[in-house]
């Protein structure tokens, strides 16, 4: 089985004040498309013996939007996603980016796809724009024909106040939602229905790793890192000598041992 990963945001703070101005949103909307935003692709070059320095390039998109998580499913295939439900993609490892029908015009926050046909978008509406009290904020998009097509999905049995930032799944349908306030939920149905789970902190979630539907963790704001080997049911504080000033962005791992967590 693959991988499973979650990308983090840079600044959630500083992006909620800036994306709820309507001057902003305005204005963004009605520049021309013939502005690019920037992709950045990494090459690493490898001598006979040693390598040398990563090299990044520019890459062109036909899209003004906040581009907010990346997924690559190998070495061509590529999904990006952003504000204003923008989803690009590439065929030609991001030599090339093509602008896909926009699945919604809520922000989407992340994006995973287990293979060639099956993914999700997590989804944020702008709460200024809730019609009601009962309406959810968080949602997802999913999709069984490599992104043609979306259909939503409501988080069924989680918060609708809650504000999700990430999504993990893997390919047997179990997955992971989590963000502000130590929110975490899990599904075993692909994303049916939705249960929540305690997670020992209340700080913010913005990066998760799972290596299997069971072993898995997550980082976030107070130097949150924290460990699962149930599937998230019960969690272990990552021992970490430190200040809580620290804010993780996001975690990899290469097995149950060695794994990487950067922030600020």
């Amino acid at each position: 089985m693959k991988n499973l990963r979650g990308a983090a945001p840079k600044d959630t703070e500083a992006f909620r004040k800036v994306k709820d101005l309507p001057h902003i949103r305005r204005h963004s909307r009605a520049r021309s498309l013939t502005a690019f935003c920037l992709l950045l692709s990494a090459s690493c070059l490898l001598a006979a013996s040693t390598a040398s320095a990563a090299s990044w390039t520019k890459q062109r998109t036909s899209s003004l939007a906040w581009l907010h998580a990346v997924y690559f499913l190998d070495r061509d295939r590529g999904w990006a996603v952003g504000s204003h439900g923008a989803l690009l993609s590439t065929h030609d490892s991001g030599k090339t980016w093509q602008a896909k029908p926009q699945p919604t015009e809520d922000v989407i926050r992340d994006l995973y796809f287990a293979d060639e046909s099956n993914g999700w978008l997590l989804c944020e509406r702008n709460v200024y724009e809730l019609k009601s009290n009962d309406e959810q904020r968080a949602y997802l998009m999913k999709t069984a024909d490599g992104g043609e097509h979306w259909q939503r999905v409501n988080l069924r049995g989680a918060n609708v106040d809650a504000r999700l930032l990430r999504a993990l799944f893997s390919r047997g349908g179990r997955g992971w939602a989590f963000g502000e306030g130590g929110a975490l939920y899990t599904t075993r149905d692909s994303g049916a229905s939705w249960s929540k789970l305690q997670a020992p902190t209340r700080y913010l979630l913005l990066g998760g790793y799972f290596i299997d539907e069971n072993v898995g963790w997550l980082v976030g704001a107070g130097a949150t890192i924290l460990q699962t080997s149930d599937g998230g049911e019960t969690w272990q504080r990552g021992q970490l000598q430190t200040t809580n000033n620290i804010r993780f962005n996001a975690v990899s791992f290469v097995d149950v041992s060695r794994g990487w967590a950067v922030g600020s």
